[in-house]
């Protein structure tokens, strides 16, 4: 069994020394929710790593990383929730707003964790709280767990309710590409739920047991190995490169002082720029880059999108899309070009999403089309 751990922990480092330089080398740098990201995984990383260092003996590393050990449960629950919300809200200082979510872990290292490992390392206890802390840790990891359960549960339940929004906004951004961080979420929140009753089993049937330890190993071992496949198979959502404005979430009808002449010469500027300038080739092509063109703010754009043609802007630029694609079909100049070939001229950035796409607004799969177009 200890060979086996030894094998979880040394291929969960591994993995993470791995998934942690994808990160800062994917798109753009210096996206907030990247870094959040980054911080993420180096934390499971620096928590396998003292696991791996208590077992060897290893002391120098089991100091430097005794801290992270101690507050993982603590940190994880507040950097996941900013983590999500970064990805919907595009504030100035948006840590320095937020740093509250952060208080208890640090009020932990500062008055718990250090002088703990500086007792450790001297053999007494500097201060005569650490000794109750010491008798009563495995309750305090339990209500460290609590806290991760919970605030895993608030994310998943904020990320549910704005997720819908994005399709509003981008046009190559389906709710189904958002999956991956569902699973980081619920992930992180299965981790919590087996940490929880582990702990709960420490305080009141068996104390300090080496199987809830290895249990705990291998669950967070399976997290790393799971968000990082789905992760790399997913590579545009290992770091979101979008932003939402918290207004595009408001429901109030922006249209409602806009005359019927002024809506008719928004549909007529919208579809003149839809015919002739074809901007839903560009694969990027985003609420912003649209509303720029005609010109019109997003706001009012998106709202009159939604409210006057009574559809999203993500189904509106697609229908265009499959529309260029159905011609192409059709025509003898695109024989030599294959089904992707021709999804990717017409905008469409990803198979999946062309296939999904196509026979959502045909009923017919690309190929199934295109051999009709054949007879």
């Amino acid at each position: 069994m200890e060979l086996f751990i030894d094998f979880i922990l040394t291929s969960g480092i591994s993995a993470s020394i791995l998934i942690i330089p994808l990160l800062l080398k994917s798109q753009k740098r210096n996206e907030l929710p990247q870094k959040l990201l980054v911080v993420f995984f180096s934390m499971l990383l620096l928590d396998l790593t003292y696991h791996y260092s208590a077992i060897h003996d290893i002391l120098i590393l089991r100091y430097f990383t005794f801290n992270f050990n101690g507050v993982t449960a603590l940190f994880l629950g507040p950097l996941i929730f900013l983590y999500v919300k970064s990805l919907f809200e595009d504030k100035p200082n948006f840590l320095n707003k937020n740093v509250i979510h952060f208080v208890p872990s640090i009020l932990f290292i500062t008055f718990i964790s250090t002088p703990m490992l500086i007792s450790l390392d001297r053999g007494k206890m500097l201060f005569g709280y650490l000794d109750i802390i010491a008798e009563h840790r495995h309750v305090m990891f339990l209500v460290f767990d609590i806290v991760l359960v919970l605030y895993s549960i608030y994310t998943l339940m904020y990320f549910l309710r704005y997720r819908k929004t994005l399709k509003l906004n981008f046009s190559n951004l389906s709710e189904e590409d958002l999956d991956w961080i569902k699973y980081l979420i619920v992930g992180v929140l299965l981790i919590a739920t087996v940490h929880f009753f582990l702990a709960f089993y420490n305080i009141f049937i068996e104390i300090d047991s080496f199987e809830t330890k290895n249990i705990n190993i291998i669950s967070i071992f399976t997290l790393i190995l799971y968000l990082g496949y789905h992760g790399i198979s997913q590579s545009k959502m290992l770091v979101p490169n979008f932003l939402i404005n918290e207004v595009n979430f408001k429901k109030e009808n922006y249209l409602s002082n806009t005359s019927k002449e002024e809506l008719l010469q928004i549909e007529k500027r919208l579809k003149d720029v839809l015919i002739h300038e074809k901007p839903y080739l560009d694969e990027n092509l985003t609420l912003a880059k649209l509303a720029s063109s005609i010109p019109i703010s997003d706001k009012k754009l998106s709202i009159f999108i939604n409210q006057h043609l009574d559809t999203t802007f993500y189904d509106m630029i697609n229908s265009y899309r499959v529309a260029s694609v159905k011609e192409k079909l059709e025509s003898n100049n695109f024989t030599n070009i294959t089904l992707l070939g021709i999804a990717n001229e017409s905008g469409f950035k990803s198979k999946t999403s062309f296939n999904r796409i196509f026979k959502k607004e045909t009923g017919m799969s690309p190929s199934e089309y295109k051999k009709s177009c054949l007879k």
